[in-house]
């Protein structure tokens, strides 16, 4: 679970850098997470050609749907809900 706690907060402090936030700005962490989930969820399903780039990429040893079921097993996992 800390793993899948450290993509979410990495995600968060990148949507807080990417503001250019005046310094001592006081950042409401938890909607920025909460924002920061919503963005990788919406990451969850892959388009065709990041199914055809996962192929590529594995050299040809899975289908473009094997990626795309991977890509989302990983997705998943970031938001808790994989395998334990």
């Amino acid at each position: 679970m800390a793993e899948t706690c450290g993509m979410i907060e990495r995600v968060a402090r990148a949507i807080v850098a990417s503001r250019n936030l005046p310094e001592g700005c006081e950042i409401n962490w938890p909607l920025i997470r909460a924002d920061a989930r919503a963005a990788i969820k919406a990451l969850r399903e892959p388009t065709t050609d990041m199914g055809w780039a996962g192929y590529d990429q594995l050299d040809y040893e899975v289908t473009p749907h094997a990626a795309e079921a991977c890509w989302r097993a990983m997705i998943d996992a970031i938001l808790g809900k994989g395998k334990s």
